[in-house]
């Protein structure tokens, strides 16, 4: 599903409306769905790639990794943003362009059907800050995609925590990852919307049960 808007608001939102329709064109079932936008904001990079994360590349660099696996893609597209952070730096060298902090966003967007043709919404929104690392040979972990080997979250910035126990968001594990990552962040606030227990929906959801 293509991803128009300018804010991971409004691309969850439409990503979440056109599943939930060709699902019921499919199917003829109206059932629940979730969908998400999220990116990396660089603060070196004035606010890039930000919502378009995943299409940043240059046309002629997206043609060559077409023929590479998801994966080899994905590191294509770190090794490309790491190689923009070190030349906005040297082309426009202060204390702003050679800066790591980073940020990730996340926005869900949840449709419930209800009874004809009408639908409940909610939306959930989570941010974890951090920065980049250094050099690409800093990129570290296999859990997550090829961003989260490069982004250290800023829990890592407490002096108490000696250096060597430093992780990128690619070496924590699933469970850390939805506690503190910025679409388990957004997940939980979805959730707790849910526990409002709106009587249109009928039902209770329980998030604690999350992390049992």
């Amino acid at each position: 599903i293509d991803e128009p808007f300018t804010t991971f608001k409004a691309n969850a939102s439409h990503k979440a409306f056109v599943g939930f329709r060709e699902i019921e064109r499919l199917t003829g079932k109206r059932l629940n769905i979730i969908a998400d936008d999220s990116g990396l904001t660089i603060d070196a990079l004035e606010r890039y790639p930000g919502v378009i994360t995943k299409r940043f590349l240059p046309n002629s660099v997206k043609d060559l990794i077409k023929a590479l696996d998801p994966e080899e893609a994905s590191n294509v597209r770190r090794d490309v943003l790491m190689w923009f952070m070190d030349m906005y730096g040297h082309i426009r060298p202060s204390p702003e362009t050679r800066s790591r902090k980073a940020h990730y966003d996340s926005a869900i967007h949840m449709i419930i059907p209800l009874s004809g043709d009408d639908v409940y919404e909610l939306r959930g929104k989570g941010t974890v800050t951090g920065k980049i690392v250094e050099k690409l040979d800093d990129c570290r972990g296999n859990n997550g995609f090829s961003f989260d080997k490069m982004f250290i979250p800023s829990i890592f910035d407490d002096p108490t925590i000696p250096s060597e126990l430093t992780r990128t968001l690619a070496e924590l594990s699933t469970i850390e990852k939805l506690r503190i990552s910025h679409r388990g962040k957004s997940l939980m606030n979805l959730m707790e919307k849910l526990t409002q227990q709106d009587p249109k929906l009928g039902f209770e959801y329980y998030p604690e049960k999350l992390f049992e």
